[in-house]
């Protein structure tokens, strides 16, 4: 066999053309496609890690009149559900945060969540060093008590162990750091959050209990199935609707497995990634047996003489072999490394592509998969044309070589229809791969009701704290959107309490003409953040810094909220009736396109906007437009606004804010695609000491 397989060897090294060429195009192929099956096998079949992650599941509120559409769980629910559900062993709950770090550098901003006793427990979070909240620590209006990431303790405390127990200062408040997370671990929705606090730290969770704002993740018990606990926690829902009724009326619950919940969404987009994948893969098989079939063709003088000599069947099958065998362990050697190349770039230029994406690599199951296919495609399609060949005589063979070089115009045979079959079936492949790459590129550039180009938003660190009363708050929100504005490279400037695609939602009820109230998504904006979006006015008037707490109430509405309501009469002036009683009649004072809050995989539900002045809240958004298509040079703009309004003069102090150029970032993540050119949210320092 060694013998057999070095004349092989040789023989593809005396046509380097067909040789090369057939790994270069193999290589290429199984690279391609060993990273679609990377990319499948990593984020959609592998468990969750976390343990026993079938248990894990989700827990979501809907509504009987949509049941497709997922709501957040009000804190009543979830405290009535923690203490009295027999289908969970644990149910914990969480909302995202972000705290301004006192450092020896100068206030840093970091991405935060607040947690209930059990949450980390819930998902067997590990710990470096310390122990996890207990319930000690959720008593009281205010925790004294954090939990610090593995990252962070690095970067504050240079992984010194006592740490445990010092104090940090977030949003100007001391705190004692109880627990060090482990590095491994991560919440999949938000793998950057740096402090972990008790829940209670929000102040909205007592003021406002029916307000759905948590994720909450569960274990279920070891005899609950998972229709048990959908059913149970239905109860619950029912129970909460009884202390307010236009909140929660119509609510149901729904119970997700934590997989689905994490990955579900992008299965439809793996899929038909793989697919195309897998076709490339395939396109390149058949051209390497296209190679092939023109070397066996080239041979057959030789093989009619072999058989001639004495050889049989199996042995010229065998020699056949030897060749695939060689293409396929260089060509797909090569294509492994070229698979793990690929995978690494991905994973730099756009870590949110899919969920999971760190947890990306190449894998034998994939890569044994990968060769398989090369394998059976090469074999399977070059079948017609090996058998041909080895049943070659002397005679045949020669009156072959001698028939195809005196008459150019021969006759139609077997092997031309094989190989205008094989060019068939590459065209279609083609086909195939080009139209898997477009339906990829459809659900990039679906219409979400605003322009992502050229758009800068960061989240910034007003907190209650600092900021005790709604006047200065206001004052610091005027000044800071005013400073903005003058920068040179901004086109327009708005703030939102919910940016499109974040992830924050909230409901508040609403009645028309006196009917009941029904509880419909709701944001409050500033004066420009329609045109900083580019959300189309239909009718009527944008918001004004007018627009404030000493004016009329107003409301703005999207399209669908006005047709649902008003039908084809006129929406603008008239009332409708926000809140609980008692109620604010606000009138509607223009109307605005449909946007797709929660993106385009969700239905899209009518929503009202708010005078960002009116009622201003210290967590928001702010959007920045450039007047050209790149948002590089708004970062310095961003920097000198901010700076000029929290007061720093010190060169050495700054802001770090996560920035999302362009909102791409928060596009891909919902999309479970990348847009070309989005790049992560990059940690930017805003540095006074230029103003």
């Amino acid at each position: 066999m060694m013998k057999a397989l070095t004349r092989s060897f040789r023989s593809l090294w005396q046509q380097p053309l067909v040789f090369g060429a057939s790994i270069v195009t193999l290589a290429l192929g199984t690279a391609v496609s060993l990273v679609g099956v990377s990319l499948l096998e990593s984020i959609l079949l592998q468990p969750l890690p976390y343990p026993d992650p079938d248990r894990l599941v989700m827990v979501w509120n809907v509504r009987s009149d949509d049941p497709s559409r997922r709501l957040a769980v009000s804190r009543r629910m979830f405290d009535e559900s923690s203490t009295s559900a027999q289908s969970f062993a644990q149910l914990g709950a969480a909302r995202d945060w972000s705290f301004v770090v006192s450092t020896p550098e100068g206030p840093e901003q970091f991405s935060g969540a607040l947690v209930s006793e059990e949450f980390l427990s819930v998902l067997g979070a590990r710990l470096a060093v310390g122990r996890l909240f207990t319930t000690e620590d959720h008593i009281g209006d205010i925790p004294t008590t954090a939990i610090l990431s593995h990252r962070l303790w690095l970067d504050l405390f240079g992984g010194d162990r006592s740490a445990i127990g010092a104090s940090i200062v977030l949003d100007r408040r001391p705190f004692t750091i109880v627990g060090i997370l482990e590095d491994s671990f991560s919440i999949l929705p938000w793998p950057q959050i740096d402090i972990w606090v008790p829940l209670n730290l929000d102040p909205d969770q007592e003021a406002f209990p029916d307000r759905g704002n948590l994720w909450v993740i569960g274990r279920l018990s070891t005899k609950a199935s998972l229709d048990e606990a959908e059913a149970e926690m239905d109860l619950f829902a029912t129970r909460v609707a009884q202390f307010a009724r236009a909140a929660n009326k119509g609510l149901e619950a729904r119970v997700v497995p934590l997989h689905e919940q994490f990955v579900g969404g992008s299965r439809s987009s793996l899929l038909a990634v793989w697919a195309a994948t897998v076709l490339v893969l395939l396109i390149g098989c058949c051209n390497v047996v296209g190679l092939l079939v023109a070397r066996w063709l080239s041979q057959r003088r030789e093989f009619a003489i072999r058989a001639a000599a004495g050889a049989t069947p199996s042995q010229l099958v065998q020699g056949i072999a030897f060749d695939v065998f060689w293409i396929v362990v260089f060509g797909a050697g090569t294509g492994l490394l070229l698979s793990a190349v690929l995978i690494d770039l991905i994973v730099a230029l756009n870590p949110t592509l899919f969920p999971r994406m760190q947890e990306v690599g190449v894998n034998w199951a994939g890569a044994s998969f990968t060769v398989i296919l090369c394998m059976t495609a090469i074999v399977g399609v070059g079948l017609p044309s090996i058998l041909r060949t080895v049943r070659l005589r002397v005679a045949e063979g020669l009156k072959l070589q001698r028939s195809e070089s005196a008459s150019p115009g021969r006759k139609w045979r077997g092997l031309d229809t094989l190989i205008a079959l094989e060019a068939a079936l590459a065209f279609a492949m083609v086909t195939a791969t080009l139209l898997m790459l477009q339906t990829v590129s459809r659900m990039q550039s679906f219409d979400l009701g605003f322009n992502t180009s050229g758009v800068l938003t960061a989240r910034l660190p007003f907190s209650f704290s600092d900021y005790p009363t709604a006047d200065k708050l206001r004052t610091h929100y005027r000044a800071l959107i005013a400073g903005l504005s003058a920068q040179p490279g901004v086109s327009h400037v708005g703030a939102s309490t919910a940016l499109p695609l974040s992830g924050v939602r909230e409901t508040v009820p609403v009645s028309v003409d006196n009917a009941d109230p029904t509880s419909v998504p709701y944001a409050q904006v500033s004066a420009g953040y329609f045109a900083a979006m580019e959300v189309g006015l239909l009718r009527g008037r944008e918001f004004t810094d007018a627009d404030d707490s000493r004016s009329l109430p107003v409301a703005i509405v999207d399209a669908s909220f006005a047709q649902y309501h008003f039908g084809d009469d006129d929406a603008i002036g008239r009332l409708v009736a926000v809140g609980n009683a008692p109620r604010t009649n606000c009138e509607i004072v223009g109307v605005v396109s449909n946007v797709r809050q929660l993106g385009p995989r969700s239905i899209h539900e009518p929503m009202v906007y708010f005078p960002f002045l009116q009622r201003t809240r210290w967590s928001s958004f702010v959007v920045l437009r450039a007047r050209s298509s790149g948002t590089a040079l708004l970062s310095d703009p961003l920097r000198h606004a901010t700076a000029s309004v929290f007061g720093w003069a010190d060169e050495r102090s700054g802001l770090r804010i996560s920035l999302e150029r362009g909102c791409q970032r928060l596009v891909g993540r919902t999309l479970g695609v990348g847009f070309p050119g989005s790049d992560p949210a990059s940690q930017v320092r805003v540095a006074p000491g230029a103003i």
